[in-house]
């Protein structure tokens, strides 16, 4: 399993539906290599499975009103990830 520490420039904690901003924090992660995304029998929550190159990982089970706002901070953390990385100086 691949694991990194890494700076985390900014993210969001989603708790109770409200979203918390956190800024320069240490974390230690696993690179996910693919995942399966599945619902529940009952339709109540939204299963995520990822998968590292050492095998599958713990899954998670997200409400669905969760899992929205989950989507809606993914879609922040890209546009600023995608913005950071464009600032980078292009390497040969």
């Amino acid at each position: 399993m691949r694991t990194f520490t890494l700076t985390v420039m900014f993210a969001l904690a989603i708790q109770g539906g409200v979203a918390f901003a956190q800024q320069n924090k240490q974390k230690e992660a696993t690179i996910v290599s693919g995942m399966t995304v599945e619902i529940d029998s009952e339709g109540k929550a939204v299963i995520i499975t990822p998968r590292s190159e050492s095998g599958v990982l713990q899954p998670l089970a997200i409400t669905i009103s969760g899992a929205k706002h989950l989507v809606d901070a993914l879609v922040v953390i890209i546009t600023q990830a995608e913005d950071a990385a464009a600032k980078q100086p292009n390497k040969p």
